[in-house]
């Protein structure tokens, strides 16, 4: 019974993990530009913040569903804001400059890439919405502990969730060094426009509603 929980964490973080949405856009991005370490570190934050979500969810399904309800056009304006800077900060960096930069510290890289991203990710709630339904189709029986059912389940995700990103950013590494830097430029420009348009996507749909 146990062991099932843990497996169906496993599945959850490699289905979250893998689509390929503005924040993991984001990752590859990073990894192309700045380095392994980088975009593995990023993908922790995200790791991070997936954890967050779902302890969350877990524990107060009910009242994280009223919740993001009632607020739920201020989260989709963060959201929807929140992406297309993200977007517009990416096609406007050059990515020769940060080829030339000398290699930060640890430290500096911690801050710089993995709670900055944990912020990131977290700055749309709406993904709460999504652990909700997942935990709440898990079906846990009325006895089982936190740890034994929804913890196992959560240790599952960051198992699969970290391996993901683990895999991604050391492959996407090997191939970074063998393109040339113009061809990252480029994927710069378009990995830029293509988050922009995502977040003029989600703000025209809150302008549509409201019509």
């Amino acid at each position: 019974m146990e062991t099932r929980f843990f497996l169906e964490g496993l599945l959850i973080g490699v289905i979250v993990s893998i689509p390929v949405g503005p924040m993991g856009i984001y990752i590859v991005q990073k990894t192309l530009v700045a380095g392994r370490e980088s975009g593995f570190l990023s993908g922790l934050g995200a790791v991070t913040a997936d954890v967050i979500f779902s302890v969350v969810a877990a524990a107060s399904m009910s009242l994280v569903i009223s919740f993001i309800e009632e607020k739920q056009l201020f989260f989709q304006l963060t959201g929807g804001i929140v992406v297309t800077g993200i977007g517009i900060k990416i096609y406007t960096d050059n990515p020769l400059k940060t080829f030339r930069k000398p290699v930060r510290s640890k430290g500096k890289r911690f801050i710089d890439d993995y709670l900055t991203f944990i912020l990131l990710v977290l700055s749309n709630p709406l993904t709460l919405l999504l652990y909700v339904g997942i935990f709440a189709s898990l079906h846990y029986p009325k006895e089982i502990s936190f740890l034994s059912g929804p913890g196992l389940t959560i240790f599952g995700i960051i198992c699969s969730a970290t391996l993901w990103w683990f895999l991604l950013t050391y492959y996407l590494d090997k191939f970074r060094k063998k393109i040339k830097l113009r061809k990252i430029f480029w994927f710069n420009k378009i990995a830029g426009i293509g988050i922009i348009l995502f977040g003029i996507v989600v703000l025209s749909s809150i302008l549509v509603a409201r019509l």
